[in-house]
């Protein structure tokens, strides 16, 4: 069914762009091929193994400078699944001014300015759901930016709750020096005709920060030290009793050549505090971040870097309950496409 409107849809985009008087026809493809190995003993997480493969094929129209049409199909490929295979399409209008852009339908998370902290968003969530259903909004100015999008995650039924994210996060630079943040809303809603003792729970998570470049100063390829707080406020609306985690997130991360280290190190409170119930349903982010302590290092090695292939070797290792958990993962990113440009004969 979905393969049927996806090539229904490419025969409408092609058509369109043969009765626009000058425009550009573009094209691209993005692979992703992913092995991650988690040696987990944490009562926070259990121990599995991740290794597939995701395909992303993208046709679109230029009609001009400001506006793009774009459609495309995701294919994830779970090696060992038995599951059918899971495929989802792509549809999104982009327009792109000379510092505001508007993006609507469902888009690449590869479009946001910035990755959001794994507090917030898992980096697992790259292979399993690497999109963004709702709207996205962005301004640039320079090195520096703002941007919110709303993703609309599960629509309400009578077995689904209705569930969306609200998000935003901002960037400013003064030489070495930069301050930002990242904010998420998740709304939890209830399902249709939800028996009595289900309520609506909300979500929401701040992380403003300060850092410094540190990259010219060092024989270094790049040194970058971050810090700032990360503040929850989370409610049942059964009980309209608030909980506000409170705590301290500091990253640094440093290259030099093929070679790369990110220490991200965490103090605080439970950030996630409706997990056990929820899930990740409910709370995006790395489920290590319930403890009161946790201290990631990654060790990385860039085995091939292209301006379109980029193949990453790291070893992560996660210090959390006075205990060492391993995890080994290959990550494998090829892009490649090309832009048309041709002009309709009058």
């Amino acid at each position: 069914m979905k393969i049927t409107k996806l090539y229904v849809l490419m025969i409408f985009i092609l058509a369109a762009a043969t009765n626009v008087a000058a425009q550009e026809f573009v094209w691209d493809v993005d692979f992703l091929g992913f092995f991650d190995n988690r040696e987990f003993k944490a009562p926070y997480q259990k121990p599995q193994t991740f290794f597939g493969t995701r395909v992303t094929p993208e046709v679109g129209v230029n009609f001009n400078e400001s506006n793009s049409l774009k459609l495309g199909a995701s294919w994830l490929e779970e090696f060992g699944s038995e599951k059918d295979r899971n495929i989802d399409i792509l549809l999104y209008y982009k327009y792109n001014g000379d510092k505001f852009s508007a993006t609507f339908g469902t888009l690449p998370r590869k479009m946001l300015s910035r990755e959001y902290p794994a507090v917030m968003y898992y980096d697992s969530l790259s292979y399993f759901n690497p999109f963004i259903n709702g709207v996205l909004l962005q301004y640039k100015k320079g090195r520096n930016f703002i941007e919110a999008f709303c993703d609309w995650r599960s629509r309400q039924t009578k077995v689904d709750r209705e569930i969306f994210t609200l998000a935003s996060s901002g960037l400013v630079n003064y030489k070495r020096l930069y301050a930002g943040y990242f904010l998420t809303v998740n709304h939890f809603a209830k399902t249709e005709n939800a028996p009595d003792d289900q309520n609506v729970v909300d979500n929401m998570m701040g992380n403003p920060y300060i850092g410094v470049d540190l990259s010219r100063l060092t024989f270094l390829d790049s040194l970058s030290i971050r810090g700032g707080v990360v503040m929850s406020a989370n409610r049942n609306r059964g009980n309209n009793k608030w909980i506000t985690p409170k705590g301290f997130l500091c990253e640094m991360e440093l290259e030099w050549g093929w070679f790369g280290i990110k220490n991200t190190l965490y103090k605080g409170e439970n950030q996630m505090t409706f997990y056990d119930e929820f899930g990740a349903m409910l709370h995006n982010g790395d489920p290590f971040y319930r403890a009161s302590f946790y201290d990631r290092l990654d060790i990385c090695a860039y085995l091939l870097r292209r301006s379109s292939i980029e193949c990453v070797a790291k070893s992560n290792l996660h210090f959390v309950g006075g205990r060492t958990q391993f995890q080994q993962q290959l990550i494998l990113r090829v892009n490649f496409g090309q832009t048309i440009k041709f002009k309709r004969n009058r």
